[in-house]
């Protein structure tokens, strides 16, 4: 589909890369990413800010065609018209750039925020120029940007000339000097663009999502599981999704205390040691270069890179110790055959050459996170982020209570729609919560925003409990809003789940015709949030539609028959049912 009518576009082109020692061509792969979304004003259509990547194989130039960021036209969020000039921009855009040999990525190197002023001839990206601004971060401009720059280098050069033949020693402005003076405006255009959501380098935990199964933060208290009060040595089960390596984990010593209140875990500093345990070997994790690392309250522990190679489908172990007899449970194992991990007491057996860990049902100390460097880019890292239908309450298959995936030696085997349908295909972390609302996330986030940091694209089911909680479409449309916004603001993209239904019945959902929908005016909202969710309301970037498979119909309110088992949650066939609805 070609872009509407009016916008002007300008080529942008690599030089062929080659191997410094050989001389041999190199294959890339570019991918240029807006710093913002924008709006067409002229149709009043978005412009959503999303990655697009081109790949040329050896020997060729990479060349492809950008919206200029000069022209006139374009609205912001709030329908003010953006008015560019020399010194201001419409947007940037941040430039990725992965030298190949054959598929495999042997080199990267990044620009940020790249501007594309208009002209006739292709712009080399490999001829720009950085200018730091005033607080340091550089913008990226064509050597010869326009005609005024070209000006103001003839205006330097002949000031300069005229300095030597007067015998003055007069400190003249450099080119570069005088367009980083009319970057340094925040206010301005360019500005903004310089705090690009995309320029991430001080927010992003140190590597990607890659790894499956991580329940990003302890739960605990009422209808929670409860403080567990034995050291011991938790084993947890993940799916390595992406071929990586570097292999880092992150523990969290904060939890969901309650339905929606995010705390500090139990109030007590949190002891830990750590290995990875694949194929049967036991490799130590350091922190900081010590065996063993400790996280306060409410603080996140980040272990040293792991210097090992995986391939996507890779089976690993995390085994986890603390001496702590006082903590929660992030995840729980409910196979007893060790197919899901285990729990031993009392022993530290993170050692390389330890003894198997107990295949006991227990809940578990595992990782929040398990980064890594992958070597293709191209596969999301996803984090999850909603209530208990999200977090998997219904879905557990045989041999567990509570909400958190069951695990067989298959893979996935519960866990919810959205993780049922995203399988082993995506890296993935939960920071979902039975009970929680997001008008209660959007008060109180930031021990789990922290988490999601290793992610680039968010899932999000939140809304069904404050329809419940009988707030207004108003209420529930703006905390969604204000959700997305604070993802979207850390460069993540955001998908939102329509609304699945709420309804009684008089035959434990056995059939539609004996459900009931207990309270009218709720189904309105619901029905109301689900049809708003369907427009893509600014910054979301695509809709999970999962309330169309979970209903007889659109908006009816009524589950399909044996989709449910208690008129809220999906039971197992529900999920199963619902997870292609998670297309990613």
């Amino acid at each position: 589909m070609a872009l509407p009518t009016g916008i002007v576009t300008r080529a942008v082109q690599f030089q062929i890369p080659f191997d410094e020692i050989t001389g041999a061509s190199l294959s890339q792969r570019v991918t240029f990413t807006p710093n913002r979304s924008l709006i067409w004003s002229a149709t009043g259509q978005p412009a959503i800010a999303l990655p697009f990547a081109a790949v040329s194989s050896g020997g060729e130039i990479t060349s492809f065609n950008v919206p200029v960021t000069d022209q006139l036209g374009w609205e912001d969020g709030d329908g003010n018209a953006i008015i560019p000039n020399a010194e201001n921009q419409t947007h940037g855009y941040d430039v990725m750039v992965e030298y190949m040999r054959g598929t495999r990525v042997i080199s990267t190197a990044a620009i940020k925020t790249v501007v594309v002023p208009t002209g006739d001839m292709p712009l080399d990206l490999n001829e720009m120029v950085g200018v730091d601004s005033a607080t340091g971060v550089t913008i990226y401009i064509p050597d010869r940007w326009s005609e005024q720059l070209a000006a103001a280098l003839a205006a330097a050069a002949a000031a300069q000339q005229s300095a030597e033949d007067a015998g003055e020693v007069a400190a003249i402005a450099t080119p570069d000097g005088v367009i980083a003076s009319r970057v340094a405006d925040r206010t301005s255009l360019t500005g903004k663009a310089l705090e690009s959501r995309y320029d991430r380098a001080d927010r992003f935990l140190p590597g990607y999502q890659v790894a499956t199964n991580c329940w990003g933060i302890q739960h605990g208290g009422a209808a929670q599981p409860p403080t567990q009060t034995q050291a011991g040595t938790s084993r947890s089960k993940h799916i390595v999704a992406v071929d990586c390596c570097d292999l880092r984990l992150v523990f969290s010593n904060a939890a969901m205390v309650g339905q929606s209140a995010e705390g500090d875990g139990v109030g007590t500093s949190l002891p830990i040691s750590a290995s990875i345990e694949i194929g049967g070997v036991i490799k130590r994790v350091t922190f900081g270069g010590l065996k063993l690392g400790t996280a306060d309250p409410g603080g996140l522990l980040v272990s040293d890179p792991i210097g090992v190679d995986v391939t996507a489908g890779t089976i690993l172990y995390v085994r986890t110790y603390t001496s702590q007899t006082s903590w929660y449970g992030v995840s729980g194992c409910y196979q007893t055959d060790g197919s899901s991990g285990g729990f031993t007491v009392t022993t530290d057996l993170t050692a390389p050459g330890s003894a198997a860990v107990a295949n006991a049902s227990h809940w578990l100390l595992s990782p929040a996170a398990i980064l890594g460097t992958p070597y293709n880019r191209d596969t999301e890292s996803i984090v999850l982020i909603g209530d208990s239908v999200i977090s998997g309450f219904g879905d557990l298959g045989a041999g567990g209570g509570g909400y958190y995936s069951q695990w067989s030696a298959g893979g996935v085997a519960g866990g919810g729609y959205v993780v049922r349908g995203l399988g082993a295909t995506h890296g993935w972390i939960n920071l979902g919560n039975a009970g929680d609302t997001v008008h209660d996330f959007v008060a109180k986030h930031e021990r789990r925003l922290a988490i999601a940091s290793g992610a680039s694209l968010a899932i999000s089911d939140y809304g069904i409990n404050d329809v419940q909680a009988a707030r207004s479409f108003a209420t529930i449309s703006a905390d969604l809003l204000a959700l997305w916004t604070m993802l979207d603001a850390r460069g993540i993209r955001v998908l939102q789940a329509t609304l699945t239904p709420k309804t009684t019945s008089t035959d434990a959902w056995a059939t539609t015709a004996n459900q009931t929908i207990p309270t009218p005016a709720q189904e309105t909202v619901r029905v109301a949030v689900n049809n708003w969710i369907r427009t893509l309301p600014a910054p979301l970037s695509g809709v999970i539609e999962a309330a169309d498979l979970a209903e007889t119909a659109r908006n009816s309110g009524i589950w399909k028959a044996g989709y449910t088992a208690d008129g809220l949650h999906p039971n197992a066939a529900g999920a199963a049912a619902l997870a292609p609805s998670v297309v990613i």
